[in-house]
């Protein structure tokens, strides 16, 4: 299937649904370095600028398939949820090109507070209202890629569109096939073993950002929760999925590793840390242990499933920011293949 892929990014959803079939003709970036980043490891046309100078060019019946995710930050729990947000216009965008080239489907990705929050619920009926009016029935699903193979913990927000189809066959045939799809869960510890300790020629050290204690922890249940450490960037838990790798990564907002945990056995620091603060220990301040280390380019990639071979393009806040905001390739393979089974539907319905 041929597909014209917007809001690309870096390429990762382009990289999942080549993977089940569907392969962007056309690519749509604003950024400067992820378009670089695009032409270098998947190829094919790509648009650098405005989705809105790109439609005009679009054709009808140039692609089966549209896909992107359009910005989602007036969306976003993360951002201050604007509904105002000019980032937010470009769901409309999306729609637009849509409507130029008419494909047999589309899929929309964006954020799940998107489906599930009731702040978004007349956005989202608006949304698949103007998809209905143009003749495609749409279905809805929150994943959480880590059911797919993804060694991190991340839910987004997919919408499938089809003319031909109804939306009871569509949520039927996408439920069975993301099922097919679905696999056992894969820890962080299979990235960092994998990959070897930080400043290797496998894994070179990257983020120099410093790790440290806050004078007033946030606690939780969990060491691994809460915030015992300043910043955003959270200690991983070897043993479980990532949290969820973010563009704001680069910084003190950069995920860490216990190093000494994870390749020499010792007892985790933030375990026992943990433990001594829940017992009336006092909070430590300044420097954290250096077994503490931020997570690299590499595993951040890894972290996503892009492919080994996979480079970046500009800086190193750069490639965290592009690794951060694209679609684990695993997960985007496993929504392609639904998309291209519904594809399957439409062309047995019209036979």
């Amino acid at each position: 299937m041929r597909a014209v892929s917007l809001f690309s990014g870096a390429g990762g959803m382009d990289v999942g649904f080549a993977s089940a079939g569907i392969h962007a003709i056309q690519g749509c970036e604003m950024n400067a370095d992820a378009a670089a980043t695009y032409r270098a490891n998947v190829g094919g046309a790509m648009h650098e600028g405005d989705v809105r100078d790109l439609i005009p060019r679009l054709e009808r019946g140039m692609a089966d398939a549209v896909f992107g995710g359009p910005p989602c930050q007036g969306y976003s729990i993360a951002g201050k949820m604007n509904p105002s947000d000019p980032r937010s216009a470009l769901v409309n965008s999306f729609l637009d090109a849509v409507e130029r080239v008419s494909p047999g489907v589309f899929v929309m990705e964006n954020v799940d507070a998107l489906a599930t929050l009731a702040k978004w619920s007349g956005t989202l009926a608006d949304i698949r209202g103007r998809a209905s009016a143009m003749g495609y029935a749409t279905h809805v699903r929150v994943l959480n890629a880590a059911d797919f193979g993804v060694p991190q913990s991340r839910r987004r927000m997919f919408m499938w569109g089809a003319a031909g189809v109804d939306e009871a066959t569509m949520a039927a045939v996408a439920s069975e096939t993301l099922s097919s799809r679905t696999q056992p869960l894969v820890t962080a510890r299979a990235v960092f073993g994998r990959l070897g300790p930080a400043g290797t020629e496998s894994n070179p050290a990257t983020c120099p950002a410093r790790i440290t204690f806050a004078r007033n922890p946030v606690m939780r249940s969990s060491p691994y929760a809460g915030m015992l450490f300043n910043g955003a960037g959270r200690p991983i838990n070897p043993d479980a999925p990532a949290p969820t790798i973010a563009a704001s990564s680069g910084g003190n907002k950069t995920h860490f590793v216990d190093e000494g945990h994870v390749f020499r056995g010792e007892e985790p620091f933030v375990v026992g840390y943990h433990a001594a603060i829940r017992a009336g220990g006092q909070a430590s301040t300044g420097l954290a242990p250096s077994v503490l280390r931020r997570i690299t380019v590499a595993e951040s990639r890894a972290f996503q499933t892009f492919p080994d071979g996979f480079t970046f393009s500009g800086g190193k806040s750069s490639q965290y920011r592009q690794i951060g905001n694209a679609v684990p390739c695993l997960l985007a393979e496993a929504v392609g293949a639904a998309a291209v089974a519904i594809a399957g539907c439409r062309r047995r319905a019209a036979a």
